[in-house]
């Protein structure tokens, strides 16, 4: 009896591991790589992590991604090099967990000021006070009081 219960648990496990071994493998390159065409093909993603120099007798072709660590550099020597996919260095390089962070913390403010429209609040913008679309005059007003300058009249008045 014990003997049959793990046996699901056994494969369960080495399914897990597979998976986790398919994943997290990403290509990572670093030092001198001497060929005669280096390609990256398009969908495919490779990793500068150290200082490379890539040496190719006929063609460098980058369809794909390469991204380079920061502090790393990579250098091409070929007759000749195309690169109609990316080079990207890899700090400039936003993440899908860097974007729904960042959703995810303007959530709370998008709630707010949806409320605020509901309810009929005035909203407020930086701590500037409130915004009054509706007249502009007002706004005018109170900064030509402070400026010594005569306020515009309203394009809508007629005086």
């Amino acid at each position: 009896m014990p003997g049959a219960l793990s046996a699901p648990y056994r494969l369960a496990a080495l399914a897990l591991l597979a998976t986790i071994a398919a994943c997290g493998h990403k290509a990572q390159i670093t030092g001198a790589i001497n060929t005669t065409n280096y390609v990256i093909p398009s969908g495919e993603v490779i990793t500068a992590i150290g200082d490379v120099t890539i040496n190719a007798s006929r063609k460098i072709e980058i369809d794909g991604v390469l991204y380079v660590a920061p502090g790393a550099t990579v250098t091409f020597e070929a007759p000749s090099v195309n690169i109609p996919g990316r080079v990207q260095n890899l700090a400039m390089h936003v993440g899908w967990w860097s974007r729904s962070e960042f959703l995810f913390n303007r959530i709370p403010d998008a709630i707010v000021a949806r409320v605020d429209r509901m309810l009929g609040r005035t909203p407020r913008y930086w701590n500037r006070g409130a915004l009054d679309c509706f007249s502009p005059g007002g706004r005018a007003a109170a900064l030509a009081a402070t400026s010594g300058k005569a306020v515009p009249s309203s394009p809508g008045n007629s005086d």
